[in-house]
């Protein structure tokens, strides 16, 4: 296994001696927990394992951007959580971009700056982009206390349940920039899929970002 995350470290920086890549790698080993476990090979791994020297492995060549397709998905709780929590730390310190696709709402909100939601199927697109206005310091044992948490995530929630067309018919519930109550949202919000009020609003700079409008050459 240490070999594994060696190898990714080896092809990132070539000139690095043996002594310095597996150091380097051992600093991500430890970081998922996996420590002791260095000298195991695939076959004795669990899935849990498995799936935590990915992320090692991807954190160890400290990418300009990382992708993680629902990393922590197959993981314990308390590994999940953990994990959550160095790879936020991670890009906060070191600044690096992650794009993570999840299914988990809470894990969306505590880890993200902007979250893209998306319609269902094969035909999915790019429903609606909400900038999260939790603060960037925030920690996962008081997050539920922040006044926006909840009116974030019933918006979030709310989305999921809405039927897929109503959506990308405009996504009425959600294009006006007040809450049911009248009360401004706390975050900014952007429809793609509510074209038609976009292309009022923004004109020809709109076209980016509208995955639901037929172009022509």
């Amino acid at each position: 296994m240490l070999g594994n995350v060696s190898y990714a470290v080896t092809s990132k920086w070539r000139s690095w001696d043996r002594a310095r890549v597996k150091a380097h790698a051992q600093t991500f080993i430890d970081l998922v927990g996996l420590t002791g476990a260095e000298h195991k090979r695939p076959s004795e791994l669990s899935g849990g394992m498995k799936q935590r020297v990915g992320i090692a492995r991807a954190l160890s060549i400290t990418p300009k951007i990382m992708l993680m397709d629902e990393p922590f998905s197959a993981l314990d709780a308390l590994t999940r959580g953990t994990l959550q929590d160095e790879v936020r730390r991670i890009c906060l310190t070191t600044g690096q971009t992650a794009f993570m696709i999840t299914h988990d709402v809470d894990e969306a909100i505590y880890l993200a700056d902007k979250i893209f939601l998306m319609t269902n199927g094969p035909g999915a697109v790019l429903a609606e982009i909400v900038e999260n206005p939790l603060p960037k310091d925030r920690g996962r044992i008081d997050l539920h206390r922040h006044p926006y948490y909840y009116a974030l995530r019933n918006h979030i929630v709310d989305f999921l349940g809405q039927p897929q067309q109503d959506i990308c018919n405009g996504y009425a519930r959600s294009r006006s920039a007040q809450r049911a109550d009248g009360a401004p949202r706390p975050w900014r919000a952007d429809h793609s899929c509510a074209a038609a009020d976009r292309r009022n609003q923004s004109g020809a700079d709109d076209r980016a970002l509208d995955f639901t409008r037929e172009t022509t050459p």
